[in-house]
């Protein structure tokens, strides 16, 4: 017995059979002699099951690459506009609450009228005081705001020493210069220097006999109201050469 293909379905059956045991196609001389397949070849025109399906697989899978295909590009276009090193800008309306916290034109005014105080002297400064070889002479008085919010009173001075022994002027007590406030003697600030405010750093600076050091002094101010009564150098009892006082306006 030998085996052939099904002219209908391409299934293998006997060579013997009146009929394919699949599809029932009825198989007769006139089908050999018009191109029924040969043993053992299927038909050219017939179709398998699995033929059938192949051309549903197909359109899958291409189905299938071109969603992926979809996926990567709009994963890429996200990339693209979310790349590492570009800084990302978030822009949100104003609330209410933003709009209220902005400063406006009038705080700016009594901010700056606030950091703008005057200084006078009621019975004027001394203008030169020292002892022992060493003086000192004021020169402008003013008050400034610090970055910390407080303000400070700064007095710039030319220190001198003539004596045969270095010395410098924040430790020379015959040069000592002590402000007060509500008779509370003023805090000097906790650091030497702040750019653009004040410099006190030299008054450190030992100078032998014949040189002069320009410098500052400053004080934290208890408020911005009271009057400064500032003593300035020290006599053999240990008191104060001079007292004045300072006015803020």
């Amino acid at each position: 017995m030998a085996l052939i293909y099904c002219p209908k379905c391409g299934k293998q059956m006997s060579d013997k059979a009146a009929e394919c045991p699949e599809c029932s196609f009825k198989i007769n001389e006139e089908t050999s002699r018009d191109g029924s397949p040969l043993k053992g070849e299927p038909h050219s025109g017939a179709t398998s099951k699995n033929a059938k399906r192949k051309p549903v697989a197909a359109i899958m899978k291409g189905a299938a690459v071109l969603a992926i295909a979809g996926i990567s590009f709009a994963a890429g276009m996200a990339f693209s506009g979310n790349r590492v090193g570009e800084p990302q800008v978030n822009v949100s309306a104003p609330t209410e609450n933003a709009a209220s916290d902005a400063p406006s034109e009038n705080d700016a005014d009594v901010k700056q009228a606030k950091s703008e105080f005057n200084v006078e002297w009621v019975d004027g400064a001394p203008e030169q005081f020292g002892s022992n070889g060493s003086t000192a002479t004021p020169g402008e008085a003013k008050i400034v705001e610090s970055s910390s919010g407080e303000y400070v009173l700064t007095i710039d001075f030319a220190y001198t020493n003539e004596s045969e022994d270095a010395k410098n002027f924040i430790n020379d007590m015959y040069c000592r210069v002590a402000p007060y406030q509500g008779g509370i003697e003023l805090e000097t600030p906790g650091f030497t220097s702040e750019a653009g405010a004040w410099d006190y750093s030299e008054a450190f600076t030992g100078i032998k006999q014949g040189a002069t050091v320009e410098t500052q002094l400053a004080w934290v101010l208890r408020d911005t109201e009271s009057p400064i009564e500032i003593e300035f150098g020290t006599n053999s009892e240990y008191k104060p050469l001079f007292v004045k006082t300072l006015s803020i306006a």
